[in-house]
């Protein structure tokens, strides 16, 4: 919970608007800054059952009005398929990273995914 308040602190005083954005300068600092803490929460059952889940809700609530100008009709998938995927890939992404025997920083994280 003071890992989500730090990150919805982080987010009400970011004035960035691209999620990643705000995903890659907000949200991975901080993350990192707990990765010993979430190393474990990923790690252990805890990532298979109520934490994810929870996760999992609440940064589709976050990424949802991204997709606002989603175009179904130029869309392969469904505007909430979209998002979902998205969700958990970037959720599977972060879980990989931190559960790293030593996570790289958030930086060289990014540059390897550039």
């Amino acid at each position: 919970m003071k890992i989500e308040q730090e990150i919805s602190i982080a987010l009400e005083h970011t004035t960035a608007t691209d999620p990643f954005i705000i995903l890659a300068d907000v949200i991975l600092p901080i993350l990192y800054q707990h990765c010993h803490v979430l190393k474990i929460l990923y790690s252990k059952n805890y990532a298979n059952g109520e934490w994810l889940h929870f996760l999992e809700q609440r940064y589709i609530k976050w990424v949802t009005p991204f997709f606002n100008n989603y175009c179904v009709e130029n869309a392969p998938v469904s505007r909430s398929f979209a998002i979902e995927l998205s969700v958990k890939t970037t959720l599977s992404i972060i879980s990989t990273w931190l559960t790293q025997p030593i996570p790289e920083t958030p930086e060289t994280f990014l540059i390897s995914y550039n």
